[in-house]
């Protein structure tokens, strides 16, 4: 789900971000941190914080630019949720068509389908849901456990230009702009050992106490 995420990248700096004064390092840093920290990448995932870099001496130019490109190894930490992974998360909202759990830095979205093995009906009055044949509740700040189903990325540009996954590239752009996008994560608690965990708590206790009888 957090991984620290190693990788080189070529970086165009604008002249006028060149100071004597300044370390080469530290002037990287700060146009990537402002570029990728709080944006999605479709094979990196959420770009959560840059935590450090080192930045070649020598850079070069072209004839397309006036930047100059300096090579800047970088190392961040990302947030890329995976296929089939179980994970837990308290249940933000309550819809008719299902229910948004929190997983920190994105929600992920239960379908009714996918919530176990009842029929769900949302109840406007109380903003819950509730199944027609075990008339369980489920309700924001109910805990649930589910398992993450194949996740799929939404990248634009600032200047509104959508991007292929083929193009997106952070290691040779000519100009660098700020990415806006998103994961839709979707989620399934339908199987065994998945669902609401105070459920499943109840399930425990009355298997426990089954065999100490």
């Amino acid at each position: 789900m957090f991984y620290l995420v190693k990788t080189k990248m070529t970086i165009p700096i604008p002249p006028d971000k060149l100071d004597p004064n300044r370390d080469i390092n530290d002037v990287t840093l700060e146009i990537i941190r402002n570029i990728f920290e709080g944006t999605t990448h479709p094979d990196l995932g959420h770009i959560i914080a840059i935590l450090g870099g080192h930045t070649e001496d020598l850079g070069y130019i072209t004839s397309q630019t006036p930047s100059i490109f300096f090579r800047v190894y970088v190392e961040m930490l990302v947030f890329k949720p995976e296929q089939n992974e179980i994970i837990e998360g308290p249940i933000e909202n309550a819809i008719e068509t299902g229910v948004f759990v929190n997983l920190g830095f994105y929600d992920a979205f239960i379908s009714v389908n996918a919530l176990g093995q009842d029929h769900f009906i949302y109840d406007i009055k109380t903003g819950e849901l509730k199944g027609t044949r075990t008339q369980i509740s489920i309700r924001k700040g109910d805990w649930i456990r589910g398992r993450l189903l194949p996740v799929t990325t939404s990248v634009v540009t600032v200047s509104g230009r959508r991007w292929s996954k083929a193009r997106i590239t952070i290691r040779t752009p000519l100009r660098l702009e700020r990415m806006t996008g998103e994961l839709r994560i979707r989620m399934s608690s339908r199987e065994t050992g998945l669902g609401l965990l105070k459920m499943l708590f109840r399930k425990k206790l009355e298997v426990s106490s089954q065999t100490s009888q």
